[in-house]
């Protein structure tokens, strides 16, 4: 046999050992087949007990898992129900509701067994279980009859009273329940009625509105009686009820005429003012009604005016608004007087009333004249421009307009005034003669008329006038220079940050090192494997082999 060189010996051992570990993979992810136990009843560990009453997820009302050595107890559907008819059928065994069933007895009626499923969905070998299916069975319930009283008169213990005016559910106003030795009283349909134009009417007794009956007087006109009925329906034995019907039957009430007084000026007692101003509801504004010996002021249309023209007449009778109108002068020019009204529209024969219209009547209004003064306030050298000469008086009256109440024409604010290291704000007027009171400000250039002044309310001097004051605040420093500077500084701040941010990130990438590629090589998890997969792996291990083998024979040894 000829031999070789030690190089080609090398190669062929180096060929034969990786054959051999690219089988080491696939023996790795083969999973050890766990022994199993035989699928016999003695090793069941756990029964599903599954109660079905044809109704819930796929009939399944409920579901118990029992252990070893457990037990279960036979459910009820109905909670609520104190009778259950129905029972628990599985294989021929019965359960009614609340029975007990340990887990022996349900292995003797178990199903085939099986092995448990894990959560992943694979079997538990360690666990065999069994199911056992109980069907709900309707069951009959026998009644119990209850001993029943003999239906006389002399047993009824309750009668119910029926009031039927014709109106109501079926007639019925209301309904009464009397017990033995009770008694009830005739209602009245309308409360609020203080005359009862009816009697109520039943087998020959009549009661008139709020009659009493007694118990007794009812069971000798009752009819015929029976036994109550409870809330399911069904009859009460133990309680015999009868019953009374009365009809409501109208009757003659001759009504009692009141005493009138006679129909004279001197018995009204209110005097109804109706203010008519051409608008609004029928033209009348507003109504007073003026009790005996009290007055009346005379409105105002639009309460937001000061001055109203127009004046309220009646007769020869003038008021202006505001104006107070006693009950006498209303008197004096009432209409024929009349009885007042009841709340259910009859006369009160004890109040006579009459009543008072007043027409609105336009007149020209006063012409009002109005002076407004701006004044500038000296002390430290202030004037209206610097063209004029600085005042020395404790008040300057700089601008004085003229305003009046038969102008529409609106009056402007005059421009600021100039003052030594000041700014003008705004003319400034305080209400009331109190310092500390609300102020009202005026821009410049604000525009204002007689009307405007009326409504501010603002205080006026003897003459009638209104001062409005000018009012300043020290002039700002300029600061241009030092923000320009402070703008300056921080822009080459922020420049100089910047620059010195960006030559650190440039160095930062020049010299950062390329990062390593990712490894692209899948590493297969351990999971998933299947029953064949030590016999791939040893079928490949053997071929591994034999190729080894193989080349270590053809190219070691060859035969001369």
């Amino acid at each position: 046999m000829q031999k070789t060189s030690f190089k080609t010996r090398l190669l062929a051992l180096l060929t034969a050992v990786f054959m051999v570990i690219m089988c080491v993979p696939f023996a790795a992810f083969a999973a050890d087949e766990p022994a199993k136990k035989p699928l016999v009843m003695t090793n069941v560990t756990k029964i599903n007990v599954y109660w079905c009453d044809g109704e819930g997820t796929n009939g399944v009302y409920k579901m118990d898992s029992v252990s070893v050595d457990g037990s279960t107890v036979a459910p009820a559907v109905d909670m609520n129900a104190k009778e259950y008819n129905y029972k628990w059928v599985a294989t021929g065994k019965e359960l009614n509701v609340n029975d007990t069933i340990t887990f022996s007895d349900l292995l003797a009626i178990a199903s085939e067994p099986q092995y448990d499923v894990k959560a992943d969905g694979t079997f538990d070998y360690n666990t065999v279980i069994a199911s056992v299916t109980f069907d709900k069975k309707d069951k009959a319930v026998e009644p119990v009859e209850p001993a029943k009283k003999p239906l006389v008169m002399t047993n009824v213990t309750k009668i119910n009273v029926y009031w039927c005016d014709g109106e109501g559910t079926n007639g019925v106003y209301k309904m009464d329940s009397v017990s033995v030795d009770g008694s009830t009283v005739a209602p009245a349909v309308d409360m609020n009625a203080k005359e009862y134009n009816y009697k109520w009417v039943a087998t020959g007794k009549e009661l008139n509105v709020n009659d009493t009956i007694t118990f007794s007087d009812l069971l000798a006109i009752a009819s015929e009686p029976q036994y109550d009925v409870k809330a399911d329906g069904t009859f009460d034995y133990n309680t015999v009820i009868a019953s009374v019907t009365f009809d409501k039957k109208d009757k003659a009430v001759e009504p009692v005429e009141p005493a009138k007084k006679p129909l004279v000026m001197t018995n009204i007692s209110k005097i109804y003012v109706s203010w008519y101003d051409g608008e609004g509801e029928n033209g009348v504004y507003k109504m007073d009604p003026v009790d005996f010996g009290k007055t009346v002021t005379a409105p105002a249309t639009d309460i937001n005016a000061e001055r109203y023209n127009y004046t309220w007449n009646v007769d020869e009778l003038v008021k202006n608004v505001n104006d107070v109108v006693t009950f006498g002068e209303l008197l004096h020019h009432c209409g024929a007087p009349m009885y007042d009204l009841n709340a259910d529209g009859t006369e009160n024969y004890q109040k006579v009333v009459a009543y008072v219209t007043f027409v609105k009547t336009d007149v020209a209004a006063e012409v009002g004249i109005k002076n407004v003064h701006f004044i500038v306030k000296n002390g430290e050298g202030e004037s209206w421009a610097a063209s004029e000469d600085v005042y020395n008086t404790e008040e300057i009256f700089d601008r004085t307009y003229t305003v009046r109440s038969d102008v529409t024409g609106k009056v402007t604010a005059p421009a600021a005034a100039v003052k030594e290291g000041k700014n003008f704000l705004y003319w400034e007027c305080t209400r009331g003669t109190d310092p500390n009171a609300q102020k009202y400000r005026l821009n410049a250039g604000a525009e204002f008329n007689f009307e405007t002044l009326t409504n501010l309310g603002l205080p006026k001097t003897e003459s009638g006038d209104f001062n409005f004051v000018a009012v300043f605040e020290d002039k700002k420093a300029d600061n241009s220079s030092s923000s320009s500077s402070a703008s300056s500084s921080s822009n080459t701040t922020n420049t100089s940050a910047s620059n010195k941010t960006n030559t650190s990130a440039s160095q930062k990438q020049v010299v950062k090192a390329a990062a390593a590629p990712a490894n692209t090589t899948k590493v297969l998890p351990k999971t998933g494997a299947t029953n064949a997969a030590p016999l791939i792996g040893g079928s490949l291990a053997v071929v591994a082999l034999l190729m080894g083998y193989g080349v270590y024979g053809l190219v070691l040894r060859k035969k001369d």
